[in-house]
């Protein structure tokens, strides 16, 4: 269901069709790690580029996790429906994701979290179908969204 390297290289993180979220040594091959208990069914996974969260998202939230301690830290707030991909920026301090149905012409939107607050900062719309692609510009003041409606977006994030 998903995957992402850490940042050293040394590990993948994966999680599987049965729920497992499971850190592997690349080199040898071999889990090192596993969450405990499953975490259902998953829309997604990221791990921020400091390495210090892991970001879970299955049909309805997303929740972080701390990384290397590998303890869930909380759920973000509000409820996420339909989620297609996910970015934090490169400080770790904010994470994105970009929602819609990709089946049915159904408006997308962008949704902005803080990191430590797990606060919701902002809920971007104005794509005509589902938002599929996210980016943190690299100061992390603006983000860019793809959807299926053909256009891009640039949202300001902060001035």
């Amino acid at each position: 269901r998903g995957l992402d390297f850490m940042p050293d290289g040394k590990q993948l993180v994966t999680c599987g069709e049965d729920g497992r979220t499971k850190f592997w040594d690349v080199e040898s091959g071999r889990v090192v790690a596993e969450l405990p208990g499953a975490q259902g069914e998953l829309a997604g996974l990221l791990v921020s580029p400091d390495g210090r969260h892991l970001a879970l998202a299955d049909n309805r939230q997303i929740t972080l996790w701390q990384l290397p301690e590998r303890k869930p830290v909380g759920v973000l707030e509000g409820e996420v429906r339909q989620l297609n991909e996910m970015a934090f920026s490169a400080d770790g301090t904010k994470l994105a994701c970009t929602t819609g149905s990709t089946r049915k012409i159904v408006p997308g939107k962008a949704i902005v979290w803080d990191v430590a607050s797990r606060r919701r900062l902002h809920t971007f719309s104005g794509h005509q179908a589902a938002a599929t692609g996210v980016g943190f510009s690299p100061d992390g003041k603006q983000l860019a969204t793809g959807s299926l409606d053909l256009t891009i977006r640039i949202w300001q994030v902060e001035k």
